[in-house]
């Protein structure tokens, strides 16, 4: 609650002087959220790498409690902390490897890690992929009354509209949630989106208006955009420099074609199969294919 009203600092005095009365009595789940709550803290107070000290504390205490939610999201939670410090290869890892997949059997117990992909299909500009997972997840929290939840979904769901150019709709729904986190006092939900968010409700604000919720809520904001400008927002830019074809030439490279092969799929010449590749290379600041293809999985490009 502390934290949700953004009074950050009385929150992390109960969690400081609660963890090692949690140690003592061995009460390994409520010591998991304190610790990721002080991880959180830490993060959007810029302290990301004590965040990631106390993230391996974390995974250690996760091995006591198999069996929980929490075995299924501590990697996702890891992925969060990863996405704030642009680890674009950890989040790859994990999309390729441990990431829930919800075209499988629906899990509630995963709905973290399905809170985390959905963040990675924003950073990736999956939008179809994003509002097909949020219109599930929101079928059950509005079965179940999840109204921090509902916030988050449509959060993700505004700054997905937002990113494609569909400002209406994302009004609409930042109009949504607005009153509900008005409602419940819910300040860092929102806030700690960061830089897309940022940008979000400085053009809401322009067409709707402001009130004094708003504008503290902005303020916060803000100091998450300054302190992490490539959250959730660094695919968009990293791509638009790269046409279809040498986008389409990366994705061969990494299915191991040779330029011969490259060649003959697209009816040109090996030649020009270099050209275009020669092309890629300064773009990425490259020398190589390998290092090419290595680069443009990393930003997300492929």
């Amino acid at each position: 609650i502390y934290y949700q009203r953004n009074e950050c600092f009385d929150a992390m005095v109960r969690i400081t002087s609660a963890i090692p009365i949690l140690e003592r009595q061995k009460a390994f789940v409520f010591l998991v959220v304190a610790l990721y709550l002080q991880i959180t803290i830490l993060t959007i107070n810029g302290e990301i790498k004590s965040a990631e000290i106390i993230m391996s504390h974390l995974k250690e205490r996760v091995k006591d409690i198999k069996g929980s939610a929490f075995e299924y999201n501590i990697d996702a939670m890891g992925v969060r902390l990863a996405l704030y410090d642009c680890n674009l290869e950890y989040v790859n890892e994990w999309l390729a490897k441990k990431a829930p997949d919800e075209n499988k059997e629906f899990n509630l117990m995963e709905t973290y890690g399905y809170f985390v992909k959905l963040r990675c299909y924003l950073l990736y500009d999956k939008h179809l992929a994003l509002l097909a997972l949020a219109e599930q997840l929101k079928f059950y929290f509005e079965l179940s009354r999840r109204h921090m939840d509902l916030i988050t979904i449509f959060c993700i769901e505004a700054m997905s509209w937002y990113k494609t150019g569909n400002k209406d709709k994302a009004f609409e729904l930042v109009d949504e949630f607005l009153k509900q986190a008005e409602k419940y006092h819910i300040y860092r939900t929102i806030a700690d989106e960061g830089v897309l968010m940022f940008k979000l409700l400085q053009e809401y604000q322009k067409v709707r208006g402001t009130t004094p919720f708003l504008t503290k809520i902005i303020g916060i904001t803000r100091h998450i955009a300054v302190l992490y400008p490539n959250y959730l927002n660094i695919s968009q830019e990293s791509n638009t420099n790269f046409t279809e074809m040498e986008k389409d030439i990366l994705r061969l490279l990494e299915q191991g074609k040779t330029y011969d092969e490259i060649s003959e799929i697209f009816f040109i010449s090996v030649n020009t199969v270099r050209y275009h590749i020669k092309k890629i290379y300064p773009k990425l600041g490259v020398t190589s294919a390998s290092q090419a293809v290595f680069k443009a999985k990393k930003i997300g490009l492929i």
